[in-house]
């Protein structure tokens, strides 16, 4: 396989592109404690979903990335998109929807949105610095990381070797 990880300049196997996986759930717990012990007049705690979403995909905040993703790869594994929403069609938009269709495609795998404005504290504690953004989770860990539109060949290669 040529390596997608190559790319971007990181190998998601080192060790030191992990996080202690610790540190990372209980600042995202923390994070979802926080938002939940308070509201805004101004912002609502829910924002309305994406109509453009495909059945199966799971809307991810941080107040439930912890048991929508982490302990969800534990069974499955699960793909998340993190996104920005623009005015226009792009070509993330529809990276998100060939992702999306080989995703569900797969009956051992689960598609995630990620809105990267909405949930900075998610985007920070993954180092997600740039969308689209795709990270692969098995065993409660980011096995696979890719930033950058996606041709379909790697969208693929991709699904060939995750799902």
């Amino acid at each position: 396989m040529r390596g997608l990880v190559r790319r971007n300049g990181l190998d998601v196997r080192h060790a030191s592109f992990h996080a202690d996986m610790d540190k990372l759930v209980n600042a995202l717990r923390n994070a979802a404690n926080a938002q939940t012990n308070t509201s805004s007049p101004f912002m609502p705690a829910a924002g309305p979903m994406d109509t453009r979403s495909l059945p199966d995909t799971k809307h991810v905040s941080t107040a439930n990335f912890v048991g929508d993703v982490i302990d969800e790869s534990w069974s499955r594994t699960v793909v998340v998109f993190f996104w920005v929403k623009w005015d226009e069609l792009g070509p993330e938009d529809i990276m998100m929807r060939s992702l999306q269709l080989r995703v569900l495609q797969s009956s051992c795998a689960r598609f995630a949105k990620v809105k990267f404005d909405d949930h900075p504290i998610v985007a920070k504690e993954l180092h997600v610095e740039s969308v689209p953004t795709v990270v692969v989770f098995r065993d409660g860990r980011p096995i696979e990381r890719f930033s950058g539109v996606m041709s379909d060949r790697e969208i693929l290669e991709l699904a060939q070797t995750h799902l």
